[in-house]
């Protein structure tokens, strides 16, 4: 029951969040989250991309940072709830 209250609050923490504080994601950054979205593991999307996995595995840990995000799933809700694949 805890874990549904946890999780539940940061829902609400990302609906609330005010927009000024949303952060810019880079058209990069909103391919590799596609490409997460679509169930590639890091090393496809490296392939996909023409980049080296080292590149995209620092690109995902910005991004978790720069969303406030605690993993893929989190990330994933972040990207939704905020339309950043429209």
């Amino acid at each position: 029951m805890n874990q549904i209250n946890n999780n539940i609050k940061f829902k609400d923490n990302l609906i609330n969040s005010k927009p000024h504080l949303k952060p810019e994601i880079t058209e990069c950054e909103k391919k590799i989250i596609q490409f997460i979205g679509d169930g590639s593991t890091n090393k496809e999307i490296a392939l996909k991309l023409n980049m080296n996995i080292q590149k995209i595995n620092k690109t995902i840990e910005k991004l978790l940072t720069k969303t406030d995000s605690r993993n893929l799933a989190h990330l994933m809700m972040f990207a939704a709830i905020n339309n950043v694949l429209v």
